[in-house]
């Protein structure tokens, strides 16, 4: 919900070609992200946790659990890449953005 919101914000800022603005919420809206993809990091920890019970329990699964693990760190991956990139990014708009301020 918050996401869209944002990203309402996002659209009537560009249409109103406010530059700053926009790139305000762009930030905002990097910072809900690296929030939720924290949350979604404490929750891998987690079930690694639970997959360690699970293998003391039923070894036979380890194959399974391997391969699952696997799985959700590529998609994890592949979801973390474009973040820390638009990151690097937003960080050197902001360099530029506070240069142009000191002239």
């Amino acid at each position: 919900m918050q996401v869209n919101k944002i990203l309402h914000l996002l659209q009537f800022f560009i249409f109103q070609h406010n530059l700053h603005k926009t790139q305000l919420v762009l930030v905002l809206l990097l910072l809900l992200l690296q929030s939720q993809l924290k949350v979604k990091e404490v929750q891998v920890k987690q079930l690694e946790t639970q997959a360690a019970k699970l293998r003391d329990v039923d070894p036979e699964k380890e194959q399974m659990l391997s391969s699952r693990k696997v799985e959700v760190e590529e998609k994890f991956n592949r979801l973390l890449a474009p973040l820390v990139e638009r990151r690097k990014k937003l960080d050197q708009f902001k360099r530029i953005q506070q240069v142009c301020l000191l002239y």
